[in-house]
């Protein structure tokens, strides 16, 4: 019996001391709740513009038509870019890897004058991201910014400077970044939109750093990065024993800067360098390659020979914080095409634009701004030897914004 009561009091001690083994392992792995954060903004834009040769012409303008001082006057107004996000982050235990995520939205899918939103639904982000802080690394899952490129100028013209020296995108990938004290690197592979049926990923990379800027003020970075990106842009065979055709790979060679002057005064700007750019926001004035015939690679004797696209360009923004809750930003934005004689007779072969904006906060989620855009666009020859006018647009936007988060 004196037996038997010791080994009950056994089990129950170790039964006790089980649960307390357990309550301590739920202490130590016990996590923080996922947390959600909303985010957005309503957004209006009203512009007149100036050369319109096309009475169906969509809600801006990328380039400018040839020969259009001639053409008329118009005016819109639109909402597309109403934007709405979630921030996503956790359930994070201690000691654990952080998640985050993100979901965003507007409605500028098409640029068409006649939607108004409607149809015009897109998804901007949509990813989720774990982060190992203890080694500086971190994987990146889904849609979001392209690694090359990462910056915008700071303007309210809807096409944000496409055809005009932005190249960077959005689209859906897998990212891994690792940090190594002020500096970066990211690899991507990437969905390659210049394929329809693409036999491998586009692949982007970058090596970037960030350093205080204490001349410029507390909380004030440097910021640099130099990227590139390679699509080989081949589709899978299709049909058994079609025509091989030689396609022009895509790439780019790319730097980015964001450089405080003093604490009121910021310079901030992309330079590229690439071939068959044109999914790339459109880089390389939206020209795709074409198939030529007069100097064949016969790699066999039905090949056909393409020749890319090459272009360079970039973009530059000097920022301005002014008393009275104001804000001034000025740049200019280049594509030009290094290859000219192998376009099409009468084809656009430079893209210049320069804008200036001034922005008036009531508060700091809230402003109006109104913008002068100007683009002028020059073409190649006729194919007489002719020259071709170039065209010019001139545009004023105004804007009004109301952030909320």
């Amino acid at each position: 019996m004196k037996k038997y009561l010791l080994d009950t009091y056994a089990v129950h001690k170790g039964l006790v001391s089980f649960a307390a083994l357990l309550a301590g392992t739920s202490i130590a792995i016990a996590q923080e709740p996922a947390k959600v954060s909303v985010y957005g903004h309503a957004q209006l834009n009203a512009v007149w513009e100036d050369g319109v040769t096309n009475a169906s012409a969509p809600n801006w303008s990328y380039y400018a038509p040839k020969d259009n001082k001639d053409g008329g006057n118009r005016t819109l107004i639109n909402v597309n870019h109403t934007r709405f996000g979630v921030n996503f982050s956790g359930p994070q235990s201690e000691g654990g890897p952080a998640l985050t995520g993100k979901f965003e939205s507007d409605f500028n899918a098409s640029n068409s004058r006649n939607n108004n939103g409607v149809g015009g639904f897109r998804i901007r982000h949509s990813f989720g991201q774990v982060k190992f802080n203890d080694l500086g690394l971190s994987l990146l899952f889904g849609q979001t910014g392209d690694v090359i490129s990462p910056r915008d100028p700071s303007i309210l013209s809807e096409g944000t400077n496409n055809y005009s020296g932005n190249i960077g995108t959005r689209r859906p990938q897998i990212r891994i970044t690792q940090a190594f004290g002020p500096a970066e690197i990211a690899i991507a592979a990437l969905d390659d939109r210049g394929a329809s049926a693409p036999k491998a990923p586009a692949i982007q990379g970058r090596l970037g750093a960030k350093f205080a800027a204490g001349w410029a003020g507390e909380g004030q970075n440097l910021e640099l990065g130099v990227s590139g990106h390679f699509a080989k842009e081949k589709n899978t065979d299709t049909q058994k024993d079609q025509p091989y055709v030689k396609v022009p790979s895509s790439y780019s060679v790319n730097a980015d800067l964001l450089l405080p002057i003093i604490s009121i005064l910021s310079l901030s700007g992309e330079f590229f360098y690439g071939q068959d750019l044109s999914q790339y926001s459109s880089g390389s004035i939206g020209l795709n390659s074409k198939a030529t015939s007069d100097q064949p690679t016969k790699l066999k004797d039905d090949g056909v020979s393409r020749y890319g696209v090459k272009s360079l360009g970039g973009w530059a923004n000097l920022g301005l914080k002014l008393p009275a809750n104001l804000a001034f930003n000025g740049g200019v934005g280049l594509e030009s095409i290094s290859n000219d004689d192998d376009l099409v007779p009468g084809t656009r072969s430079n893209n210049l634009s320069i804008f200036t904006n001034l922005r008036y906060f009531f508060i700091k989620e809230a402003f109006v701004g109104i913008e002068y855009w100007r683009i002028n666009t020059d073409y190649t020859k006729a194919a007489n030897g002719d020259k071709t006018p170039s065209g010019s647009i001139n545009r004023v936007e105004l804007a009004f914004n109301y952030a909320f988060k």
